[in-house]
């Protein structure tokens, strides 16, 4: 038989350290959630060797984590990710039109003819009973309720986030939505968690366009000058400007963990637009 393992209290009462109870929102709750979500493991994914994400996710304490991180070397190269629970927490909500498509995407996997097919299968079979009059590709920009029409994964193109995306995007009822999965495992082939209906709601407004575009997007200042780059920090502009920068002389510093302007001796912090 099974047991619950039981809570383990401290001797005295007096010696019990309170802890402080964050409430979290619907969608910091939700996101946590799947970032969580044991994908299971594969002998083939070296997972074993490296840890898969859902494993590490464990510990991590996403609401403490800054947006954006460094990395950096002896060398003095340096490297940039962006939360993807920040990214996510930023661009997307849960609200009474994304559970009760939750809910019908939800019945329809559990279809008894759904059930040993894979979540991708699943997902475009679902997009086609959500829109079974749609013979063409709506401006998702556009007023019209519309989809699109692939799976897209963000492996396939350069960002900033520190996990892999998958998902579809589409309009329904004028409103923006992405249906979502996270890649938990090790191996990007596998590892997907169980997808979930989310509306897009982001600061600027733009719905898919602000989802796309802020994958890339972010900024850097050393107190002095500030610059931005909208291609994974691959270039950088002035942004008072727009003209090229040169990045040369941003080294990482070891000793200090901090990218230096070593033309102005300053740090340099990095940030993004949407936070």
């Amino acid at each position: 038989m099974v047991r619950r393992a039981r809570l383990r209290r401290s001797a005295s009462p007096k010696s019990r350290t309170r802890m402080k109870v964050v409430k979290l929102t619907p969608i910091q709750k939700r996101i946590i959630e799947m970032l969580r979500e044991n994908t299971g493991a594969h002998i083939l994914d070296s997972g074993d060797i490296y840890g898969r994400h859902w494993e590490r996710n464990q510990k991590r304490d996403f609401l403490k984590e800054p947006v954006v991180m460094v990395d950096g070397y002896k060398d003095g190269d340096w490297s940039l990710k962006v939360s993807t629970y920040h990214f996510l927490t930023n661009h997307l909500d849960v609200t009474p039109e994304s559970e009760k498509l939750n809910r019908d995407f939800r019945r329809f996997a559990n279809r008894p003819e759904n059930k040993d097919k894979p979540w991708l299968a699943v997902m475009e079979e679902w997009m086609e009973k959500l829109f079974p009059d749609q013979k063409t590709l709506v401006d998702l920009y556009g007023s019209e309720d519309g989809q699109i029409t692939k799976v897209d994964n963000t492996y396939n193109y350069d960002n900033l986030l520190d996990q892999v995306l998958q998902y579809m995007a589409f309009r329904k009822g004028g409103k923006d939505f992405i249906l979502l999965q996270i890649h938990n495992g090790c191996d990007v082939r596998g590892g997907y968690t169980a997808p979930q209906v989310f509306e897009v709601s982001t600061a600027g407004g733009e719905g898919i366009a602000d989802w796309i575009w802020d994958m890339t997007n972010v900024r850097a200042s050393d107190g002095k000058k500030s610059w931005y780059s909208d291609d994974s920090g691959y270039h950088w502009y002035e942004l008072d400007t727009g003209k090229d920068a040169d990045i040369s002389r941003w080294r990482f510093d070891v000793k200090k963990g901090r990218v230096i302007n070593l033309e102005s001796g300053k740090p340099i912090e990095f940030s993004v637009g949407w936070v």
